[in-house]
């Protein structure tokens, strides 16, 4: 990647082309591993929402929290969008999310 250049990096979970059913997802996430200043992590949800979004920044991956709380819950927008800016590398930023009420 070059510096001072804009990608858009993106990646869809789908079902199995099989029609099978598709194994639960307990996570799910992607780190930086090198430094970025201007990084936008976005999530979005076609249909169904989750009951429950949090975020987590600058974690170890034995710091992401797994519920959330008043200080990393998510609100979604209009369109069923999250968004984080400004994420920096080194460490994993993210989301993550519940089904269950």
């Amino acid at each position: 990647m070059q510096d001072r250049t804009r990608y858009d990096l993106r990646f869809r979970i789908t079902p199995p082309e099989d029609g099978s059913e598709p194994e639960p997802m307990t996570l799910a996430s992607r780190a930086l591993h090198h430094r970025s200043l201007l990084f936008t992590l976005r999530v979005g949800f076609i249909g169904d929402q989750p009951a429950s979004i949090w975020k987590f920044e600058g974690a170890s991956p034995f710091a992401r929290p797994h519920a959330a709380n008043d200080y990393n819950r998510v609100q979604l927008d209009a369109r069923g969008t999250a968004t984080l800016r400004d994420v920096h590398g080194g460490l994993f930023n993210g989301f993550a999310w519940s089904w269950d009420a």
